[in-house]
């Protein structure tokens, strides 16, 4: 399966990126390699709508992925993870909906 390149990606507009991005998690891509190819970018934007659209799509839940974001993160620049309104904003809002309603399941289950 193809797998979306840097360089393809960064020769793109930011709205193409991000419909690139969608359809490679339609194709079933590997999110490992999207996240690569996005960090691999100047711009934090495709890389902080990737990681959101992760988590929403619950591909970051198991140990397993969380395993190599933990791995990769330490290489992702600074500038990525130091402003809460890029990437670690991004983050927060969407696990805030995962965290609800897991802390409405165990309500329910207690």
């Amino acid at each position: 399966m193809p797998t979306l390149e840097p360089s393809s990606l960064a020769s793109l507009p930011l709205d193409e990126q991000l419909q690139a991005l969608e359809a490679a998690l339609a194709r079933g891509e590997s999110p490992r390699a999207l996240v690569v190819a996005c960090a691999a970018l100047r711009d934090h934007a495709p890389l902080a709508w990737l990681c959101r659209a992760l988590l929403e799509r619950g591909l970051l839940a198991g140990p397993e992925p969380q395993q190599w974001l933990a791995e990769l993160l330490p290489l992702f620049s600074s500038r990525l993870i130091r402003s809460r309104g890029t990437l670690g904003g991004n983050l927060d809002q969407a696990a805030r909906p995962a965290t609800r309603a897991r802390a409405s399941t165990m309500a329910l289950t207690t």
